[in-house]
């Protein structure tokens, strides 16, 4: 099996504009790839790939529309905000102003295999359930942006198991 690179990627990070900081290419790893970058305002579509996306936003907020044959509404995502998306699945996403993300594109293989078989319907969901998690559970040093336990999301199954403790404060 040969590295992940950006040919294995939805193409977000070809796109003019995108500004790389730092990229996992050269590593060799194989089953996943990870990018941080600075990203201008931009509306495109994009092919699936055989990889599932994770974004994190590392600042903001800034609004975003995201969507599947079409843009759904706009919503505004702060520091620290996540956005999943499926392998396979097309993406249609508008940027509504500067961004430095980290993008990290795990391959649909690697998370097949981790589910111990091949099983239909094991993969990240569109927008994902955790996606306005992470806030929740990384302490802010803004008292602006600390979240209230009313306005967190019930975490799944899998996110259950990790505790305050365990993840590290992201330090502003």
């Amino acid at each position: 099996m040969s590295e992940m690179g950006l040919g294995d990627t939805h193409g977000i990070l070809a796109r003019p504009g995108v500004r790389p900081v730092r990229t996992s290419a050269g590593l060799g790893w194989e089953r996943l790839y990870v990018s941080t970058q600075r990203e201008l305002p931009y509306r495109d579509a994009f092919q699936g790939a055989g990889s599932n996306l994770v974004i994190l936003h590392l600042d903001g907020p800034v609004t975003v529309r995201r969507g599947r044959r079409g843009l759904t509404a706009a919503q505004q995502v702060p520091p620290g905000g996540l956005f999943l998306h499926p392998a396979a699945t097309e993406l249609d996403v508008e940027l509504g102003g500067y961004l430095n993300t980290v993008h990290v594109y795990l391959s649909d293989s690697a998370l097949q295999a981790t589910a111990g078989r091949r099983l239909t319907g094991v993969g990240v969901g569109h927008g994902g359930g955790i996606r306005d998690l992470l806030p929740c559970l990384v302490e802010s040093h803004h008292p602006a942006q600390k979240a209230s336990a009313s306005s967190c999301p019930s975490p799944g199954p899998a996110i259950t198991r990790w505790t305050k403790a365990q993840l590290p404060t992201v330090k502003r």
